[in-house]
């Protein structure tokens, strides 16, 4: 079934009658225009999946931008109201509300290519109200200095991506590898900054701080969820021969996720700090199978409805390896494993409650986060090793940690070195 994200700017909230007092003329009335963009993104080395969906999400949320400007500047002439570039162009991306309507990942040369197909609706029933408030402040200044950190930003991937393919291995190689993921952590900030600059717009700066101090509350609360809500079991490890080398192994290591009894409780509590709802004890019908899984479904009024979601499905799943500190100058080896039991998607749920014997569809609009939790099932990972290092390993363990970190994705030839 295909997966459908959905991602939106943050809305200034209005009614009806606060736009009549604003002076909207009464025989203008709410119009919708809806548009179809797309964009790709080439995933290279030192990027994570999720900062390559965000960036092709942005440049297909910069083509809709375009274009929602020019019918906000048409619409706005109707209210004789008189506008800069730049304050229409703070409104379109104000009124804005994105949602993927289909994303793909493929394998090409150069990486992996990103490719995602986003509608872009602008509503004009608050066009009046973010004018009339942004109007002699210097909101349109920050946004306009916003689009160009995005600018900047995708400009400096690419120049680093290029140096990277012309650098050896060695502290070279190492030292561009850390300034991607600097600027991915600075995409991050920028994102962060939009999203509080709207927030100003509406109350100004105590809602601003409010802000901040739920976004700590929320990141606490999901570290918590993966460090204490969630069990990772390690099962028998296996050793074969690799056919291609004598002096390499390929390790099997089993992994098991389940719920810990501190689940429900956690997810709970997330689902109350958005004021949405939780499920931490529901089925979820996948084809033949019914797996055991915990919903948390996140208003779309939330303001920090897309943050959490790209919060939980940045966590990733480490596999670390410890060796002999005596033998070996390198005690331990990690990298990071895809996921496929947290996220968003589509399915159908089963509850155990009467009142939810039918099946029900959830995810039409993708604001629900599921974990899964197959008890049937366990996920083996193949690793390639040196027997050198094989014979000097100690222990697996593994853990939970953000997308963020310097740990690589776990590849056959990772540990080959």
């Amino acid at each position: 079934m295909p997966v459908i994200y959905s991602y939106r700017l943050l809305l200034v909230i209005g009614t009806a009658t606060l736009v009549v007092l604003l002076g909207l003329p009464a025989l203008v009335q709410a119009e919708t225009k809806t548009i179809v963009s797309e964009a790709s993104y080439i995933m290279g080395d030192g990027e994570t999946p999720s900062f390559a969906e965000s960036m092709a999400i942005q440049k297909a949320k910069q083509t809709a931008l375009e274009e929602a400007g020019t019918y906000v500047q048409s619409y706005t002439k109707v209210l004789n109201q008189q506008l800069t570039a730049d304050e229409i162009q703070t409104i379109a991306g104000g009124v804005l509300q994105v949602e993927v309507l289909d994303k793909k990942r493929e394998l090409i040369s150069d990486g992996l290519r990103v490719s995602v197909k986003i509608k872009a609706m602008v509503t004009t029933d608050k066009v009046g109200e973010l004018a009339d408030r942004i109007k002699g402040t210097r909101a349109a200044e920050e946004y306009k200095k916003l689009e160009n950190e995005y600018a900047q930003l995708i400009l400096t991937m690419e120049t680093l991506k290029k140096s990277l393919a012309n650098s050896p291995s060695g502290p070279a190689r190492d030292l561009v590898l850390d300034q991607i993921r600097e600027e991915q952590n600075q995409f991050r900030a920028t994102q962060l900054k939009e999203s509080t600059l709207f927030q100003r717009v509406v109350s100004g700066g105590i809602l601003i701080r409010q802000a901040e101090d739920l976004t700590q509350a929320i990141d606490s609360l999901i570290k918590n969820l993966f460090s204490e809500g969630i069990t990772i079991e390690i099962g028998e490890i296996n050793a074969a021969p690799d056919l291609k080398s004598s002096e390499l192994t390929i390790l099997d290591i089993p992994v098991k996720i389940t719920k810990a009894a501190a689940f429900a409780r956690l997810l709970t509590a997330l689902g109350e700090k958005l004021e949405g709802l939780t499920y931490p004890e529901i089925n979820i019908h996948e084809g033949k199978h019914i797996v055991p899984a915990g919903l948390l479904i996140i208003p779309k009024s939330s303001s920090l409805r897309n943050y959490t979601i790209s919060k939980v499905i940045g966590y990733s799943l480490v596999l670390r390896l410890t060796l002999s500190a005596e033998q070996t100058s390198s005690p331990t080896l990690a990298c990071r494993l895809w996921l496929d039991n947290i996220g968003t998607g589509k399915g159908t749920v089963y509850a155990d409650k009467p009142a939810f014997l039918y099946p029900s569809s959830f995810l039409s609009s993708s604001d629900t986060i599921a974990f899964k939790f197959p008890n049937d099932r366990k996920r083996v990972e193949h690793l390639t090793l040196r027997k050198v290092k094989l014979a000097n390993l100690q222990k697996v363990t593994a853990y939970f940690d953000e997308e963020n970190s310097k740990i690589p994705y776990c590849g056959s030839e990772l540990f080959i070195k």
